[in-house]
């Protein structure tokens, strides 16, 4: 009781207020993780804010991590919810640090209508503008996650793309970043294109290899080099595809070239220091 009572006399709506939350749920952390968004809804001025922590046992169907998004929108229920559920399954459930979960497990999104627009649901077509920008502070600190993962030293995004449905979309996209030799890869720089198909080949998902494209791109997608083109590896130049993977982000690209469907997640390398790390920890 004396705690809530001391807490709640340092409440308030500065800029600082939201710094100094972001820092005290911190643990292994470096930095704190904070994102915003604004935008016009029903002629109303929207903000979105999130704050996460979260840098080692950091794994897809969530893991060690919190997040808190909160918004002063006028929205439904069952719109609120279904922004949610869907988010963090483009989010927070495609990223991997280390392949290990926990129980503690937590994404908490509150609206409370203050922004005092026309009340949003389902069917309004401001709705997807809304998700949009609710997804994008979620995916912000998603990525924040990863680049603040235990020894990380770079993050690398993948794409599956021409995939038959979400699900086999996700579920390569997850294999690949959880896979240790396509992290120990990455940590080394080697384009190495065997590691990521080998991944895709045991997620579980029956695809014909010979319609496989692989490419590594640079973050802003000025530099494009094919790995693979049709199921088979093509000549390029590896001092180039060594300078793209030296860098803090970027991605590979996986081409299905069996539908339409395309998805993406955020993983980070696997380095000496994670084993230091978790080597020294004690309970």
């Amino acid at each position: 009781k004396k705690g809530v009572e001391t807490l709640s006399q340092t409440l308030g709506n500065s800029w600082k207020n939201v710094e100094d939350f972001a820092n005290s749920i911190m643990t292994t952390d470096r930095f704190p993780k904070i994102s915003a968004k604004r935008l016009e809804i029903k002629g109303k001025t929207v903000k979105i804010l999130g704050i996460a922590k979260g840098a080692g046992m950091i794994h897809p169907n969530m893991a060690t991590m919190l997040a808190f998004v909160v918004s002063d929108v006028n929205i439904t229920r069952r719109a609120l919810c279904k922004v949610l559920r869907e988010s963090v399954d483009r989010t927070y459930n495609m990223i991997s640090v280390d392949g290990d979960t926990s129980t503690n497990d937590t994404v908490i999104a509150m609206a409370n209508g203050k922004a005092e627009n026309d009340i949003l649901d389902l069917e309004d077509e401001e709705f997807q503008r809304f998700f949009d920008a609710f997804n994008n502070v979620n995916e912000n600190l998603a990525k924040m996650i990863v680049k603040d993962g235990e020894g990380a030293t770079k993050i690398f995004e993948v794409v599956v793309k021409g995939a038959r449905s979400f699900e086999e979309a996700k579920k390569i996209v997850r294999t690949i970043l959880s896979s240790n030799l396509v992290k120990t890869a990455v940590y080394g720089s080697d384009p190495n294109w065997g590691r990521i198909i080998a991944s895709a080949g045991y997620s579980g998902v029956e695809f014909d290899p010979n319609l496989v494209d692989l490419y590594l791109e640079s973050i802003d997608g000025d530099e494009r080099i094919a790995l693979m083109l049709k199921g088979e590896p093509v000549e390029f130049d590896e001092s180039k595809a060594k300078m793209i993977m030296s860098r803090d982000e970027f991605r590979f690209i996986l081409d299905m070239n069996s539908g339409n469907i395309s998805t993406k997640g955020w993983g980070c390398d696997l380095t000496e220091k994670y084993v230091e790390i978790n080597g020294r920890y004690r309970t």
